[in-house]
């Protein structure tokens, strides 16, 4: 009987004004690394998949896809570096796009897309606002795929309204080290609960899992 899958789809902003926040963020990727491990860890009944991608002006960079959590490739002082601009749309299209098609013939899995951002878009040039939101809400119709943002210096709110992500599926944080560690911290409860449901609920729903 094969396993159910959980894919953690991780977008994350690496444009300039990230650099503010840079060795607070590669910590709090590394400690959620640690975190999504630990709970691959104590369930023989899933396994965790990981997609990680960043993102400027210099493109979308597919860090690590469909990869068994104990292969997941920590972020680091050296291969990120924060620069240029916000093309948030095109990272989200793109990304959610190739997994989808990944996932074709697959029937039992989850997929917790998460974009983790500190600025406004402001760069992408293959996809809009409209067609980023339709994506969001087309697969949002499947009980599968669930959608969070995380984000500073941004109307959370207003910006999730408008990518037709709930609310409650939103972390604020601010650029300090220490709220940082509590976003991931709260982040990583979160996929503590997300994996819980997951493993217990025949029904599954991904809007039965807030952040």
């Amino acid at each position: 009987m094969n396993k159910k899958q959980i894919h953690n789809l991780i977008i994350l902003d690496e444009s300039g004004s990230m650099g503010m926040i840079k060795s607070a963020t590669i910590k709090g990727c590394q400690a959620l690394a640690q975190k999504i491990i630990s709970l691959g860890d104590e369930s023989s009944e899933h396994d965790h998949i990981v997609t990680l991608v960043t993102f400027n002006d210099k493109g979308v960079t597919e860090r690590l896809f469909v990869q068994p959590i104990s292969e997941l490739v920590e972020i680091n002082e050296t291969n990120y570096q924060p620069d240029g601009l916000t093309p948030m749309f095109d990272a989200i299209c793109k990304s959610v796009l190739r997994l989808k098609r990944e996932l074709h013939d697959e029937e039992d899995y989850g997929v917790l897309v998460t974009v983790i951002t500190d600025g406004l878009e402001n760069a992408s040039e293959e996809f809009n606002l409209k067609e980023t939101r339709l994506l969001i809400e087309d697969m949002s119709s499947d009980s599968r795929w669930g959608f969070g943002l995380i984000g500073a210096n941004i109307d959370l709110e207003k910006t999730a309204e408008a990518l037709s992500i709930p609310l409650d599926r939103t972390i604020e944080f601010e650029q300090t080290d220490s709220s940082v560690d509590a976003m991931f911290q709260r982040y990583g409860r979160a996929q503590e609960t997300y994996t819980k449901v997951f493993a217990e609920d025949s029904d599954f729903h991904s809007s039965a899992c807030p952040f």
